[in-house]
């Protein structure tokens, strides 16, 4: 009795490779990679409102050095981040403005002083005459007096007496006439001498502001900024350069309408790279800035976020100025990394400066002992 054997299946073949199942780090790896993007897009959305993550920038207090008068750049004597000191000369102007206003107003005083001196000359002379006419008016009066006294005794003809009358009164009117005169040279005497002393004074603060064109550093600090260049015509007011001084701070912008709160006072951490620097919240402005451009998120609208000022701990190697810091707490997880890798990469460099030296000695030590 024979048994057939079964056809085998194409489809089971031995001298095929059979599929492994795969193992379970496989699976395990894409949930960590699906987790990881799930939070990464969940903090970029709103991690800000869950714990402190805001954006600052490193800066120092600003002033604009510009001009009271139009003028032409003739010379600026200082560079992008170069050092200025308070009083020192930084640029040269040229202003036709300022020299024909300096003219004008110089022709103006030596009209006026002019006009001045012939008062005063014309006072002295009205304070020569007029004793003189009060004692001739006196003498008229006296003589009209005793014509008056013949005319009663039948002494004195009518056209007599009308000579000595017409006498008396013109030397009256002329002593009214000179009085009146130095009345009106002691009231207006004082208003033309202050007209002369405020011309003097404006020519004066005019000179002095312009300083001969000389342009001079209002502070001590850095230039930030050259606005113009050598050629140039700027207004009245126009800024030309702008000079950053004081201590070094970071303007950050917090949300607002967060689950956290922050306070004057308190300590944040300041992340530029894989530096990290430490600091205090010293003022937090009372507006809701919008952020600059470099902090605005794409595709959505302009943003407003509270402004708060830091105060950077000192003794610090600080980054350049107008740097872009991530400011969160200090116990921030990535602050905590990144301390550890700075940590581990300073013990790196002492141990390889260690060996550098061991060998160097070796090497300089080896003739020496032969």
């Amino acid at each position: 009795m024979k048994y057939i054997r079964k056809a085998q299946r194409v489809d089971l073949l031995r001298s095929e490779v059979r599929p492994r199942k795969a193992g379970q780090i496989g699976r395990w790896v894409y949930l960590l990679l699906l987790t990881t993007l799930g939070l990464y897009l969940a903090d970029m959305s709103f991690g800000k409102l869950l714990y402190l993550k805001a954006e600052g920038m490193l800066m120092r207090e600003s002033m604009s050095v510009s001009t009271e008068y139009t003028a032409r750049v003739v010379q600026i004597g200082v560079r992008q981040g170069g050092a200025v000191q308070k009083g020192l000369e930084i640029g040269l102007l040229h202003s036709q403005e300022v020299t024909d206003s300096v003219a004008r107003v110089t022709a103006d005083i030596a009209k006026i002083q002019l006009s001045v001196t012939e008062m005063r000359v014309k006072g002295e002379a009205l304070a020569q005459a007029l004793p003189i006419a009060r004692r001739r008016a006196d003498a008229s009066e006296n003589a009209r007096a005793e014509i008056e006294s013949l005319k009663e005794h039948g002494l004195l003809t009518a056209t007599a007496r009308a000579r000595v009358v017409n006498d008396a009164y013109e030397t009256y009117d002329e002593v009214r006439e000179l009085e009146s005169e130095r009345a009106i040279i002691a009231r207006e005497l004082p208003q033309l001498e202050s007209t002369l002393a405020n011309a003097r004074g404006n020519v004066d603060r005019l000179r002095t502001s312009y300083d001969d064109g000389r342009l001079i550093a209002p502070i001590d600090g850095t230039v930030a900024e050259l606005l113009v260049e050598p050629g140039a015509v700027v207004r009245s007011g126009q800024p030309i350069l702008r000079v950053l001084h004081g201590e070094a701070f970071v303007l950050a912008y917090v949300p607002t309408g967060t689950l956290y709160t922050v306070a004057p006072g308190d300590s944040v951490s300041l992340r530029v790279g894989f530096r990290v620097l430490t600091g205090r919240i010293s003022a937090m402005l009372p507006i809701a800035s919008q952020l600059p451009a470099e902090f605005q998120k794409a595709f959505q609208t302009a943003q407003r976020e509270q402004v708060v000022r830091i105060a950077v701990d000192p003794g610090q190697d600080l980054p350049p100025l107008f740097t872009t810091l991530e400011i969160s707490r200090p116990n921030n997880p990535r602050v905590l990394i990144l301390a550890g890798v700075r940590y581990a990469a300073g013990l790196l460099s002492s141990t390889i400066q260690l060996v550098s030296s061991g060998i160097s000695g070796t090497e300089h030590g080896g003739p020496a002992m032969q």
